[in-house]
């Protein structure tokens, strides 16, 4: 089942124009819909998507589009952030292992720009209004920062220059970031919190209450030119951007892995948002319930006819019930069989098998046995 709400909203009554900062009304309107799907594997996913028209008369340069997001994770006063690069991703995470709201098993919520703007590239191909254009590309993530209330470094932007230099990844003085190994950075926080690998906020501040900004630009806004003469902005006509995003929310065992679970989560949303129904379609033959084994499990399964073909499969085993996993072997192409060495002393009734499939390699499907 699919559930949304629209709105719509612009900012062409100077005389209404909120005056944050004192600036001028930008003369843009955004249509937004929100959507989300009742079902077990997308129901922790809320879909954002805005349409932003440029009615100024005016064209727009080095425009950038932003998410922000003060999360509160249970307690807002111990949370981190971070980001990750490779999926566009960035997310808020408890920074101790116990909240005082939530226990030990805190959940992470996510943000991800699915669909960023569209900026030429020959050779390339975007994705916008449901369809790949040709000779585009979709911006990524660009950067991302945080702010801390009271921070010398981090705080809140106080004017519309600090804003700007946030949105284009600096700091609010407009000077750049410096990462733990003296290297200039457009995003805080790249590391892994799970292995404390790379650079995460365990390096460099206390957990405390967090807001961010993950931003895509710079782009070109032209005024709108209604070039069919049909009285809507649709993309491809100038002065029109289409951007998707999601908010993630996922709980796991404890507060590091529930990040792990984020990104899984969140590759799903964009194979889902991508590509829909047309993804690999996993039907799992053996082991069924009521199998009995000792020493190996022969794994046997299928993609189901009228699905695309996975390039790749990651097969997974959890000893507690699903709420950790770990990597067994990764395949590549679709092989169909594996055979599988059971580890030791493993309590059987809490014990899980999990395939995922993959093409490109981020479509996924995934089945699931114990």
């Amino acid at each position: 089942t699919l559930v949304f709400g629209q709105t719509l909203y612009n900012d062409m009554d100077e005389s209404k124009h909120a005056n944050l900062w004192g600036t001028k009304p930008l003369g843009i309107e955004v249509q937004t819909i929100i959507w989300g799907f009742d079902t077990p594997e997308l129901e922790n996913i809320m879909f954002v998507k805005w349409l932003l028209i440029n009615k100024s008369g005016e064209s727009i340069e080095d425009t950038y589009i932003s998410m922000w997001s003060d999360p509160d994770v249970g307690d807002a006063t111990n949370d981190y952030v971070g980001c990750d690069t490779t999926l566009s991703l960035g997310y808020c995470y408890n920074g101790r292992p116990i909240d005082g709201d939530y226990g030990v098993a805190v959940p992470c919520v996510g943000y991800d720009f699915f669909q960023g703007p569209i900026v030429e590239s020959l050779g390339d191909s975007a994705f916008a209004s449901g369809q790949f254009i040709p000779d585009y590309r979709n911006l990524p993530m660009t950067s991302f920062v945080k702010y801390t209330g009271g921070s010398a470094m981090y705080y809140d932007p106080r004017n519309a220059a600090d804003a700007y230099s946030y949105m284009r990844g600096l700091m609010a003085t407009g000077d750049p970031w410096i990462d733990i190994d003296g290297n200039i950075t457009k995003f805080l926080y790249t590391g892994d919190p799970v292995t404390q690998t790379g650079y995460t906020e365990y390096d460099d501040d206390v957990p405390g209450d967090r807001r961010f900004l993950m931003n895509s630009g710079p782009f070109s806004l032209e005024t709108w030119q209604d070039i069919n003469g049909d009285n809507f902005p649709q993309v491809g006509e100038p002065g029109v951007q289409e951007i998707v995003g999601a908010i993630i929310i996922e709980r796991s065992s404890d507060h590091l892995s529930s990040i792990d679970a984020v990104k899984t989560l969140d590759r799903i949303a964009q194979s889902q948002y991508l590509y829909g129904n047309n993804r690999p379609s996993l039907m799992l033959i053996s082991p069924r319930d009521g199998d009995v084994f000792s020493d190996t499990i022969n794994i046997i399964w299928e993609n189901i006819s009228g699905y695309p073909e996975p390039d790749k499969i990651i097969i997974e085993f959890s000893n507690d019930d699903g709420a950790s996993w770990t990597v067994v072997e990764t395949l590549m192409g679709n092989p169909g069989f594996y055979q599988m060495l059971l580890p030791d002393q493993q309590d059987a009734p809490l014990c899980k098998i999990r395939l995922t499939g993959y093409i490109k390699p981020d479509q996924l499907a995934r089945v699931t046995f114990g």
